[in-house]
């Protein structure tokens, strides 16, 4: 083995040994940038979370309002006096036997048909 082998061969473990050290010293960097980036759109999703979540709360309470109106309305309309409440619950009873008689007649209407 000469020199020229030596020098060769040191060339070429102090090009592997660069190679290695620009290619992680370049893998920082994308990392670092990586790191920046992932940062910088997670301070964007919470800001943007922060709006949807103030945006919601703001629904909710309207939502809260709007019942409590309708609430009142609903008892300043509907709610007057007991003898009122019970005509209007007699006539829904009403109603419904009507309807449970009408329908159990098209029922049993439907089983003299299948019985023929």
């Amino acid at each position: 083995m000469d020199v020229s082998h030596v020098v060769i061969g040191a060339g070429f473990v102090l090009n592997v040994l660069v190679l290695i050290i620009s290619v992680t010293w370049k893998l920082s960097r994308v990392e670092a940038v990586l790191y920046a980036s992932i940062v910088k759109e997670r301070k964007e999703l919470d800001a943007q979370l922060e709006s949807m979540r103030r945006n919601f709360g703001e629904v909710a309470a309207a939502l809260r309002e709007k019942i409590q109106q309708f609430e009142l309305w609903s008892r300043d309309n509907f709610v007057r006096d007991g003898q009122e409440l019970d005509k209007i619950r007699d006539k829904i009873e009403s109603d419904l036997k009507e309807l449970a008689a009408e329908i159990r007649d098209r029922l049993n209407r439907n089983e003299d048909r299948k019985a023929r």
